[in-house]
């Protein structure tokens, strides 16, 4: 007897696994095209959900900011400031969430942007953005000399301007904000561009997104015909059987007297064997059905629901707080996922405004935390460290020097009693 492999449950009588009778067998994956800039930009543009799931995630990351290594002077904070870097790196995230990558270019005192960055070019002069819809690339500009530094990756990015022209920047320049994971197989019927950078975010929650919009918009007509009123007219069907056009006129023109009479009188006119009535449409229901559509594209673009629609969390022993950290958690990943690049142009500006030989010490410290503490949480906090302290205390794990030194070291100042001495007039 022989026996074929079945990779899932097969049942013959409920044609369950049958290829040929079961429903579910013929479900497959429909393979989506990569959208082009224009249909980015249009969704961008007119659908106000997509420019929330493009917008939010990128203000997020950076409201808070980050601090840096060995800038005790805050001189790398400050030019960084007058730079407005964390307002470009917003931009650029934005732009590499809606087109799938960007870049931001240091343009400096000296040097052009044609040619390496050296610690010679001087402070930078500004940071530019460029969106991956602005950068013109071929497989020609993927550098396939295993010999150099930048195999397999871009020495020049082509950027069109706005006038038509082409600008050409060297990628020592460049700091590099990629978009959404590509998967790593067949990948050669993608874009060069997008092998390179990623994709849109649109891309995968485009789907869900329109689920949602023809939701809202089918709603929208419903409420239209929320109330519906029923006319009953005598010897309708005969004069529509009549097949007379002045006959037919009457009767609209009656209904459009009747329609006059309620804005008027609010009221409604009839005559003999004449009827009026009013259905209201029955919307039991449709609430947990947006409720539910919002869930699914929350969970797609891994933004919750309060965040992404502005509403409280709903359900019985509801806070949303599990949600927020978990967004919070992944927007954390996509700040570690850029450290490297802006570590490269703060590792630049901490060359020139400490004229250290050695940028390597510079870089982000941390990025600051993006969910702040409430007060009963800080207060608690405050509760459990004061029982650990007093434990301390008691079993002479710590001294109370040590305790007030740890917890409020901001305290720990040395003051210097200086008495006031007499004047010299008055010896």
């Amino acid at each position: 007897m022989n026996y074929e492999k079945q990779d899932s449950y097969v049942n013959t009588f409920t044609s369950l696994g049958n290829k040929n009778r079961d429903k579910t067998t013929a479900t497959e994956i429909d393979p989506q095209s990569v959208f082009d800039k224009t249909i980015l930009s249009n969704i961008y543009l007119s659908e106000g959900l997509g420019t929330k799931i493009v917008d939010c995630v990128a203000d997020d990351a950076t409201k808070k900011g980050w601090t840096y290594l060995q800038d005790e002077e805050e001189k790398i904070e400050q030019e960084l400031d007058r730079l407005m870097f964390s307002f470009r790196v917003s931009e650029a995230w934005k732009f590499s969430r809606l087109y799938g990558g960007a870049i931001i270019v240091m343009i400096t005192e000296r040097g052009k942007v044609d040619k390496p960055l050296l610690p010679t070019n001087g402070p930078i002069r500004q940071f530019r953005v460029y969106s991956l819809a602005r950068i013109d690339m071929t497989s020609a500009d993927i550098v396939q000399d295993e010999n150099s530094k930048y195999f397999e990756d871009v020495e020049y990015f082509k950027i069109r301007k706005r006038d038509g022209t082409f600008l050409n920047v060297h990628r020592s320049r460049c700091i590099v904000l990629t978009g959404e994971l590509i998967p790593d197989y067949d990948i050669n019927n993608l874009p060069i561009e997008n092998q390179y950078f990623g994709l849109s975010v649109f891309q995968r929650v485009w789907q869900r997104l329109s689920y949602y919009g023809a939701t809202e918009q089918a709603i929208a007509n419903l409420m239209q015909e929320v109330v519906i009123g029923k006319y009953t007219l005598s010897n309708l069907s005969k004069i529509l059987s009549m097949n007379n056009k002045e006959a037919v006129d009457k009767v609209l023109t009656r209904l459009e007297v009747m329609n006059t009479a309620k804005s008027v009188i609010n009221g409604v006119v009839l005559g003999a064997d004449e009827k009026y009535e009013r259905d209201n449409l029955n919307l039991g229901g449709v609430g947990e059905v947006i409720d539910r559509q919002q869930n699914n594209l929350s969970s797609v673009c891994d933004i919750p629901v309060t965040r992404l629609f502005g509403r409280s969390p709903a359900g019985m022993n509801s806070t949303g707080e599990s949600d927020e950290r978990a967004y919070y958690d992944k927007v954390h990943r996509d700040q570690e996922r850029y450290r490297y690049e802006l570590n490269r142009a703060i590792q630049y500006v901490g060359l020139y405004v400490y004229g250290t030989s050695d940028p390597s010490v510079y870089g982000i410290d941390e990025f600051l935390s993006l969910r702040e503490m409430t007060e009963k949480e800080d207060a608690d906090i405050g509760k459990v460290n004061a029982e650990t302290d007093n434990i301390y205390l008691m079993n002479g794990v710590l001294g109370a020097d040590e305790v007030r030194q740890q917890r409020f070291p901001e305290l720990e100042q040395d003051i210097t009693f200086t008495p006031d001495l007499p004047e010299d007039d008055e010896l």
